[in-house]
């Protein structure tokens, strides 16, 4: 239980890395097949890579607390039942 963390840190980074391997080739392709501006290519590259960092956090959040939530619900649900008399 205390390595899940440490793991997930790992796994999260891993595929952190590769896909900013794949955005940067991308933005490469970019520069070399388009005439676009440079302004442009920088704003896709940084929302590219802040989508995948939004993706990555929200998956942090919802593994680390994935255990905490099935533990809390039954606690919760205990005393919600002693309060509505079932």
């Amino acid at each position: 239980m205390t390595y899940k963390p440490k793991t997930l840190t790992v796994k999260i980074s891993t595929v952190r890395d590769m896909t900013y391997k794949k955005i940067n080739s991308l933005v490469k392709d970019i520069k070399d097949n388009t005439e676009m501006s440079d302004h442009f290519i920088k704003k896709v590259d940084i929302n590219m890579k802040n989508a995948i960092n939004k993706i990555l956090n929200d998956y942090r959040y919802q593994e680390v607390n994935k255990k905490e939530d099935e533990e809390e619900l039954g606690v919760w649900s205990e005393f919600a039942s002693e309060g509505l008399g079932i």
